[in-house]
């Protein structure tokens, strides 16, 4: 990836202002990949892809193998902490706090 898009990647994701779907598409399109291709490398439909990457869906891969093929962070895709925590840690830290509960 050329230095100047990495450094208009960093300026869109930079947290000033919210994240689109948009955004995403457009980072994974300079790091020279389409949603089709996303896709296959991820096992996943092209749909699923899309719809995680417009937040219509939840989808751990899609938004780990976007940060891995754009280089961004799950939290400058993200912002909202959408991805903070890892599916697993998220099945611990609920089941931590029925015990708690209980």
């Amino acid at each position: 990836m050329k230095h100047s898009t990495r450094a208009k990647l960093l300026q869109i994701f930079d947290g000033n202002r919210p994240v689109t779907g948009a955004d995403r598409c457009w980072a994974l399109a300079q790091a020279g990949m389409t949603q089709r291709q996303l896709a296959e490398r991820l096992n996943l439909s092209r749909p699923t892809v899309s719809q995680a990457l417009n937040d219509e869906r939840t989808s751990y891969n899609v938004a780990t193998g976007l940060a891995e093929v754009t280089g961004l962070s799950l939290n400058r895709l993200w912002p909202c902490g959408k991805y903070a925590v890892a599916p697993a840690e998220r099945k611990r830290t609920a089941a931590a706090a029925l015990k708690e509960a209980a």
